[in-house]
């Protein structure tokens, strides 16, 4: 508190209208309410008391009948409910935040994040954040943008991070999809299950991830879909665990141009000598990275899928194949690896491995045709 006051509480409730009144009085919230093309008003609530330990401030902001405009992402009309409340503390001698709640009500969607921030110093901060749309289907009321990708189902997201010594730290995080649905990129998508992910730390050099691991996935994009079981850790460092993708169908062209629009897949750039000579030494590049990797890696990954459909960029011909089954393994260095498939009535069989300890790696490689 100020000298001479052991102890202050002070109480505040109000409302802002914007009209040409308010816009006249306050030139600056004129031009904010501008540039957001926002009409009507909001109501709200604050107490702030202080003594000598500190300061602590709790308040609320209805903005159901307030209506604002940013661009094609948010149209909040008048109306839809929307609030927000607040607690936050400081002590004495304000060298941080603490905020137990800042919650936010807009729609169907609530979001929550509570922390600790400093104000003086580079101390360390941690927070904990919370999304939950039950009905993502709503969304599309407050956002023209989302309208088009016709969304449905339910999604959470769930995340607790930190910074300390400039590095960024998500100790916990989780998705989870509730036959979340919708349209992206002209193709039906659908993603149902949970994905988690902890003790992930990221520099500007970096990004490590402790563990990441799935929950009874299922994806579907265009024609292909299945379910995704995974639990692995130490990424990329010492990658270790395992990974099981099985698919009812996968078609690759279609999944490659859905994720990488502008790739010339069907028509492949012509390349010059000296773009070859740039490949192959970013390739090698890659490749000597990839050996040091694979050379701390212990990894079993399974693919199957009933159909199959690929490429081939040398013949310029599509192939579908029938009950494909991929496998590979990676253990300090040595990498074994094969697949199974069915095509034009019979079947055929491919397996390589390599061993990335030696000073010259050769690839052994066998093809069986039935």
């Amino acid at each position: 508190p100020p000298p001479g006051v052991e102890w202050f509480d002070l109480k505040v409730a109000g409302g802002v209208v914007l009209d040409a009144a308010s816009r006249a009085l306050l030139p600056e919230l004129a031009r904010l309410a501008e540039s957001v093309h926002a009409r009507g008003g909001v109501n709200f609530t604050g107490r702030l008391v202080g003594d000598a330990d500190g300061a602590r401030l709790s308040g609320s902001v209805d903005a159901g009948k307030l209506a604002l405009t940013v661009g094609e992402v948010v149209a909040k009309p008048a109306g839809h409910p929307a609030t927000v409340r607040v607690q936050l503390s400081m002590p004495a001698d304000l060298s941080l935040v603490q905020v137990p709640e800042l919650s936010a009500e807009v729609g169907a969607a609530t979001i929550s994040l509570v922390g600790e921030y400093p104000l003086l110093g580079d101390g360390p901060i941690s927070a904990r954040l919370a999304v939950k749309v039950p009905a993502l289907e709503k969304l599309a009321e407050l956002s023209p943008l989302l309208a088009t990708c016709k969304l449905a189902g339910g999604a959470e997201v769930e995340l607790t991070g930190s910074r300390r010594q400039g590095r960024n730290i998500i100790s916990f995080a989780r998705l989870t999809a509730r036959n979340a649905r919708g349209s992206f990129r002209g193709k039906p998508c659908r993603l149902d299950g949970t994905i988690e992910l902890s003790d992930v730390t990221w520099t500007r050099r970096s990004v490590t991830v402790g563990r990441a691991a799935t929950e009874s996935l299922a994806w579907a994009v265009g024609s292909s879909g299945g379910f995704v079981a995974a639990d692995l850790s130490g990424l990329p460092e010492r990658a270790a665990g395992t990974a099981k993708v099985v698919c009812h169908r996968v078609d690759l062209p279609e999944l490659m141009r859905w994720a990488a629009p502008q790739t010339p897949l069907l028509n492949p750039a012509k390349l010059t000598p000296a773009d070859r000579k740039s490949l192959t030494a970013r390739a090698d590049k890659l490749l000597g990275n990839a050996g040091e990797l694979f050379r701390r890696a212990d990894l079993r990954i399974v693919l199957k899928a009933d159909t199959f459909r690929t490429f081939d960029t040398m013949v310029r011909a599509f192939y579908e194949v029938r009950d494909l089954k991929v496998r590979a393994t990676v253990k300090a260095g040595k990498v074994n690896a094969g697949y199974r498939c069915g095509l034009n009535g019979g079947g055929m069989d491919f397996l390589f491995d390599v061993d990335l300890n030696q000073p010259r790696p050769r690839l052994a490689t066998r093809a069986e045709l039935d």
